[in-house]
C-alpha cells in the first residue's frame, strides 16, 4: 500500500466579530495542525502560523496586549513584536512627515477666507427639517458646549428663523466619550 499525500488547507481566517463562531474555527485549526504536521514543528513556527493563518487583525490585537517584560522577550525572540511595532512606527513616521511637508493644513480649523458661491444642480429642490432631531438624554450637557465651542470659533452660526436649507444633525459618541456633531449621511 502506498501513502497517498495530499494539501491541506487552513482554515479561512479568524472572525472576531462573531464569538460564537470561534469554538468551531479553534476545532478546525487543531484538526489542521494535527493533520498537516504542525504539531510536529517547533512552537515558534506553530505561534506565527496561527497568527498567520487568523488573519492581520491577530497581529493589530497583539500589539495592543499589556505584555509582562517576561512575556515581551519571549514573543521578541519569535520576531512577533518587532514586526508589528515596526509598521506602527513607520504609520507614525508618515504621519509626522505630512505634518511637517504641509503644517497648513494640519493647523487650525482651515476655514476658507472670503465669499464663496456654491452651484446647485438644475432642479435642486431645499430640504429643512421642521422638527429638531433628538439628543440622548445623557449627552445633552456635552452636546450645548460643543454646539457654543463651534459657535464661538465660527465652525457654525445660530439661525433664529426658518430658513429653506436645513440639515439635521447627529449626535455620535467618540471613543473619549465627547461628541462628535455631524450632518446626515446620504443614502
Amino acid at each position: 500500500m502506498t501513502d497517498q499525500i495530499f494539501s491541506i488547507a487552513p482554515p479561512g481566517n479568524f472572525s472576531f466579530e462573531e464569538p460564537s463562531s470561534w469554538p468551531q474555527w479553534i476545532r478546525r485549526f487543531e484538526r489542521f495542525r494535527l493533520a498537516s504536521g504542525l504539531n510536529r514543528k517547533d512552537e515558534d513556527y506553530q505561534v506565527n502560523s496561527l497568527l498567520y493563518v487568523m488573519g492581520d487583525k491577530s497581529d493589530d490585537i497583539l500589539s495592543t496586549l499589556p505584555l509582562t517584560d517576561q512575556q515581551k522577550t519571549a514573543y521578541a525572540e519569535l520576531n512577533l513584536i518587532q514586526q508589528v511595532a515596526s509598521v506602527q512606527e513607520e504609520k507614525q513616521d508618515m504621519s509626522h512627515r505630512y505634518r511637517a511637508m504641509f503644517p497648513k493644513v494640519f493647523s487650525g480649523l482651515g476655514k476658507l477666507q472670503g465669499s464663496y458661491k456654491i452651484k446647485l444642480k438644475e432642479g435642486a429642490v431645499p430640504h429643512a427639517l421642521s422638527d429638531p432631531r433628538r439628543v440622548p438624554l445623557p449627552m445633552k450637557e456635552q452636546v450645548k458646549e460643543e454646539l457654543d465651542r463651534m459657535e464661538a470659533l465660527g465652525v457654525i452660526r445660530k439661525i433664529e428663523q426658518p430658513t429653506e436649507w436645513c440639515a439635521g444633525m447627529v449626535v455620535v459618541p467618540k471613543p473619549n466619550k465627547k461628541p462628535r456633531i455631524c450632518g446626515p449621511h446620504p443614502t
